[in-house]
């Protein structure tokens, strides 16, 4: 499930086509308590460089979505809201497209 939330985390960076550095930071100190390493943000973040258009980003993401729904965990489900809500506010304001996404 930390993969969920890291790859929910990096979409919710990318969705706007802006990779900001301060979303970047927010990331890679969250993923630390979520047990993901370096290497395993370096992938995801890769994967996620090579989404092109909509269709591609639901791809990457619905298994991560997919993974939550299933577990049926309220609990999780927050941490993943709340991971999402700090890196869309990370650069001080949380924009339409971001907003969409992590309600969705």
């Amino acid at each position: 499930m930390k993969n969920a939330i890291a790859k929910l985390m990096i979409a919710t960076m990318v969705i706007d086509s802006d990779i900001d550095q301060r979303e970047t930071e927010v990331i890679k100190e969250n993923i630390i308590i979520l047990g993901i390493t370096d290497k395993e943000y370096d992938e995801l973040l890769s994967e996620a460089k090579e989404i092109n258009g909509f269709d591609d980003f639901l791809a990457w993401t619905q298994p991560s979505l997919d993974a939550l729904n299933e577990q049926d965990d309220p609990e999780l489900s927050g941490l993943a809201v709340r991971s999402m809500m700090l890196v869309a506010y990370a650069d001080g304001k949380i924009k339409d497209v971001e907003s969409d996404f992590i309600k969705s």
